[in-house]
C-alpha cells in the first residue's frame, strides 16, 4: 500500500536528493502504484544545504515541499546532539515555497518516552547510541516506533496525523481498536482529498 523511503542521519539529505531526482525522471511517480512517503529521521541537512554550491539541492528541497503526491515526515529529537532539533529544512535554507508548501511535517520524538527509564539513563550520554535510537526497537508503546512504521499496519502519514489512534491499534481492546481504525481511515480520506485539491490548478480550486 505504501513505499516508505527512510533516510537516517546523513541519509536524510541522500534520501531527499534521491527522491527529487526520481521525480524529475518520472513526475507522476507518486501518482501511480503504491503511495510514496519520505521519512527523514535524525537528519542533518545543513551539512549539504548550507554550502553555497548546493543550489540544486535546495531547489530539490523546494520541489519536495510542494509535491502533492508525496508526504515527507521529518522526525527530530532534542536529546540527539547529532541531529538538528527544531530545524525547518525549508525556512533554515532560506526557501520560501509559498502557499503551495505542504512538506515536511516536522515531528518531535522524545526518546525517554520510548525506552525504559533504567535503560535510558544508562545510554543517554552515549551520543552515537542516542543517535541510532531512531532505528532501534521501542521498549514502551509510542506513536514513534521505527519497526511499526516500516513493518506495521498503519500507514506512516496517518500514524503521524492521528498518533493516539495509531497507538490504540496496538494497545487497545477490540472496541478501542475498531474506533481507532475508523479515525485512521478518516485521516487517510481527508489526506487524499487534500492531495487531489493540491493537484488542481489554482484557478479551479474551491474557496474556503
Amino acid at each position: 500500500e505504501e513505499i516508505v523511503i527512510v533516510g537516517h542521519s546523513s541519509g536524510s539529505f541522500l534520501s531527499t536528493e534521491m527522491l527529487a531526482r526520481a521525480l524529475k525522471l518520472d513526475p507522476a511517480l507518486g501518482r501511480h502504484g503504491p503511495r510514496i512517503v519520505l521519512l527523514t529521521i535524525g537528519g542533518n541537512f545543513p551539512i549539504v544545504g548550507y554550502h553555497a554550491v548546493s543550489k540544486q539541492f535546495r531547489e530539490h528541497l523546494r520541489m519536495l515541499a510542494v509535491e502533492p503526491s508525496i508526504d515527507w515526515i521529518d522526525c527530530q529529537a532534542r536529546k540527539d546532539v547529532m541531529n538538528f532539533f527544531q530545524f525547518d529544512p525549508l525556512a533554515a535554507h532560506g526557501i520560501d515555497a509559498g502557499p503551495a508548501q505542504r512538506n515536511p511535517t516536522i515531528v518531535p520524538v522524545r526518546f525517554r518516552e520510548i525506552i525504559l527509564p533504567e535503560h535510558y539513563k544508562a545510554f543517554r550520554w552515549q551520543f552515537f547510541r542516542v543517535h541510532f535510537q531512531f532505528v532501534m526497537a521501542n521498549e514502551l508503546p509510542n506513536a514513534y516506533d521505527f519497526f511499526m512504521i516500516v513493518c506495521g499496519p498503519v500507514p506512516l502519514s496517518e500514524r503521524m496525523a492521528v498518533p493516539d489512534a495509531a497507538l490504540e491499534v496496538v494497545t487497545g481492546d477490540p472496541g478501542v481498536r475498531e474506533w481507532a481504525w475508523k479515525r485512521i481511515e478518516t485521516a487517510r480520506t481527508d489526506a487524499m482529498e487534500a492531495a487531489d485539491l493540491g493537484k488542481m490548478e489554482p484557478s479551479t480550486r474551491r474557496s474556503g
